[in-house]
């Protein structure tokens, strides 16, 4: 039988959670006027937990029911959030959160953080190289089209080298500048040569941990 893993909840707590709901209250409006009068706290409260948000959170629901004159039941919620955290707090769920990049901040209560976190920090270090493919699979797309820009003004500045209305000042100053867009197009293939390598060394780096770990990507 799964153990639960139940918060008591106190005098102290339920203002602790009240002062941070005035606080922290100011995000944008959760719930509309309907959605208030028709609240289920506990389920809100659960909803809330299942998806790693803080108890702070109520005070968003408080602000947008306080415009219609309701006002949040603490107690339901916190039950409600707890039993959310619970089936939050597991070792697939860190794993998916870490893998998509989410930050964690510390809902899990102690006895099932450290579940979590195992989890949560394998799914970091898939997040991490998926990262850097990404970043360098940008560069490489912005220095090829940077070559195909400085092989365009090779061909153009050729064109008017053998233009007959082309002075020989203008020409030597041509030829310069194909010089340099020359000596540009050889650093960039340079360039995208390594970068091609860093994918792949990455992307080695993706598969050895999609082995690794299989038994999360089930």
């Amino acid at each position: 039988m799964t153990p639960q893993y139940c918060i008591k909840i106190t005098d102290r707590m339920l203002w602790a959670i009240a002062v941070a709901s005035l606080l922290l209250g100011n995000g944008c409006a959760t719930m509309n006027a309907s959605e208030c009068q028709t609240a289920d706290w506990e389920m809100i409260g659960f909803e809330d937990g299942l998806k790693g948000r803080l108890t702070s959170y109520l005070g968003n629901h408080r602000k947008a029911c306080a415009a219609h004159g309701i006002t949040p039941d603490l107690t339901r919620y916190l039950k409600g959030h707890s039993r959310g955290v619970e089936q939050f707090c597991t070792e697939t769920s860190g794993f998916l959160n870490g893998k998509k990049g989410i930050a964690y901040n510390g809902v899990c209560p102690p006895e099932l953080s450290d579940t979590f976190l195992r989890g949560y920090h394998i799914g970091e270090q898939f997040y991490a190289v998926s990262s850097a493919i990404n970043r360098l699979e940008s560069s490489l797309q912005s220095d090829k089209n940077r070559l195909e820009q400085m092989e365009r003004k090779i061909r153009d500045r050729e064109d008017a080298l053998i233009h007959t209305g082309t002075t020989e000042k203008e020409r030597r100053h041509l030829l310069e500048q194909i010089k340099n867009n020359q000596r540009e197009i050889r650093r960039l293939k340079r360039k995208i040569w390594r970068t091609r390598r860093d994918i792949d060394v990455k992307e080695y780096e993706y598969d050895q941990l999609e082995v690794d770990y299989a038994t999360f990507l089930k």
